[in-house]
Formats: C-alpha cells, structure tokens, sequence
C-alpha cells in the first residue's frame, strides 16, 4: 500500500473541487488539497483520514492553534504539521500576505 502524503492549502479564493492536484510515484501519493474556511478543513481532514493519508502538512495561514485543533479533531490518527518561516523574513511575509 502506498502511502499518503498531503498539502491542505487555506485561503478564501480556493475552491477546492478544481484547485487540487495528485502526484503518484512507486511508493507515494501526494495530494495537494485546498479549503476556503477552517469549518471546511475540519471536514476535509475527516476525510483525509479516511482515505489513508499518514500525514498532512498545512499552510501557514493555519497557525499553530488550529493546527492543534486538528490534531484533536482527528484524534491524532494521522501526522498533522504546519508550514512556519524564518521570524528575520516577517516582513517579506507580511507584505505578500496583508492582513485585512
């Protein structure tokens, strides 16, 4: 059985039954997958779970407070980790993701 690696991406302007993509090799599947809001990704990784993923690594725009949430949320049967940058690159970060 291969295992399954995925990529939750977050955002608003997603829409998740187009914006997605499957990369198989040998010995791996790894999905890209997207959500528009957090009540979709809980959804989402429900369903992940189900269909054998072993880990999920989410976006930034998740943090590490709903990246616990969803390590609880699926009662960590599956590896749940989350995308961080250097603090030294905030402000590169900060102007290409503004906030409101």
């Amino acid at each position: 059985m291969k295992k399954r690696f995925v990529v939750l991406l977050l955002g608003p302007h997603y829409d998740p039954k187009t914006h997605r993509a499957t990369f198989e090799t040998e010995n791996q599947i790894t999905c890209i997958r997207t959500v528009r809001t957090f009540t979709e990704a809980e959804t989402a990784l429900e369903a992940l779970a189900a269909e054998g993923a072993g880990v999920v690594e989410l976006c930034g725009a998740f943090g590490a407070e709903r990246a616990k949430a969803l390590i609880e949320r699926t009662s960590n049967r599956i590896g749940i980790g989350f995308v961080v940058h250097h603090p030294a690159q905030d402000e590169l970060f900060a102007r290409f993701f503004p906030k409101g």
